[in-house]
């Protein structure tokens, strides 16, 4: 197909123009469709996270107010020197307590008693109640509290001797503080 152009050259001209303007506002036009899609889709996400920034600001601000008028650092730094203090203290302390070397010397092997109650009176009277399997395991668990350093004046009553198994006891002394 064979075309003709028979418009003068002026409104030629004018034609061309014409085509270019309809083509810039085309293109134009998409692009701020697209503009304004993209910003109506972005807004509602915008404004819930506007308003959870702002009342992230309004948290903050009140836990440092909340901090200052409880004055947390200085608690917080009072703990920490108690517990330097603490460890200090731990750290000085060498010898285990005159108990704990009782019950050390005492409970060393596995003897076959049971100790149902300890009772320290006034800082010095012992009261041991427990049950021995048998007669040997009581005598031997009563001569390693005689051998003991930590316990004078030790007594125990007939009646515990008198069964051979399955023994209930009582002990009672005097502790070497």
């Amino acid at each position: 197909m064979l075309t003709t152009n028979i418009l003068p050259p002026q409104e030629e001209n004018i034609l061309r123009l014409e085509k270019t303007r309809r083509t810039i506002v085309l293109f134009s036009s998409g692009w701020i469709a697209v503009w304004i899609i993209s910003f109506i889709l972005i807004l509602p996400s915008y404004f819930s996270l506007f308003a959870e920034y702002k009342e992230l600001e309004r948290a903050a601000k009140i836990e440092e107010e909340g901090g200052r008028r409880l004055r947390v650092s200085k608690t917080a730094s009072n703990a920490r020197n108690i517990k330097n203090i603490m460890f200090s203290v731990k750290n000085s302390v060498s010898l285990p307590a005159e108990i704990s070397k009782l019950f050390n010397s005492i409970f060393s092997k596995g003897t076959g008693i049971i100790i149902n109650e300890m009772i320290i009176q006034k800082k010095e009277n012992l009261i041991i109640n427990g049950m021995a399997s048998t007669r040997k395991s009581l005598l031997e668990f009563e001569k390693k509290l005689r051998d003991s350093s930590h316990i004078q004046n030790l007594s125990s009553p007939l009646s515990n001797i008198i069964k051979e198994t399955n023994i209930n006891f009582t002990l009672q002394g005097k502790l070497k503080l």
